[in-house]
């Protein structure tokens, strides 16, 4: 599977390339190398700038092989820190896609799904550097989604459960804001 996809690639048979990495990831879901091939797949897409493409195949990444997953559970503490970085990359691309794509359309729906990807960076990474901005950015997208309690709650987290940040004084006084 990896040469053949590696084969397509030098063709510049892109889809041809992902397809077959991504097969491999289906067929194989616990083998140790599925998920590496499922980085292959988002790779092959964004070199190609097939961001549509890319972005599905974040998410079969994050969902198919993110903590918790039943992948997740089959390998220990090693494989888990080779994973780590590609799972804190994509879950904030994916946040960030989706909140940048409900500000545009301005659908609660889509505020909704940004909100879904910034809490699962949180419960996967709750001790990482990034998650007090990860967090003020969930409450943004709940306020600009109407959820106004949810916001609070979340500003509020940001301005006084993690220690003090670069966004700790705007998320107390927007918490101030949404509840009038």
């Amino acid at each position: 599977y990896n040469r053949l996809g590696e084969y397509y690639i030098k063709r510049e048979r892109i889809r041809d390339a992902a397809e077959t990495y991504g097969t491999f990831a289906r067929l194989y879901p616990a083998h140790k190398e599925s998920a590496f091939m499922q980085l292959k797949v988002v790779e092959a897409y964004q070199k190609s700038n097939f961001a549509t493409l890319a972005l599905v195949a974040k998410e079969t990444f994050v969902t198919q092989y993110g903590v918790g997953s039943r992948y997740w559970r089959l390998y220990d503490e090693d494989m888990h820190n080779r994973l780590r970085p590609h799972l804190q990359k994509h879950l904030s691309e994916l946040a960030e896609h989706f909140h940048a794509n409900a500000q545009k359309t301005r659908k609660v729906a889509d505020y909704q799904k940004a909100a879904r990807w910034y809490r699962k960076q949180i419960t996967d990474f709750p001790k990482a550097t990034r998650t007090p901005k990860v967090n003020f950015l969930l409450a943004e997208s709940l306020y600009e989604g109407q959820q106004f309690r949810d916001a609070i709650t979340e500003y509020e987290k940001t301005a006084y459960y993690y220690p003090k940040n670069k966004n700790s004084a705007e998320a107390g006084y927007a918490a101030l804001l949404a509840y009038s």
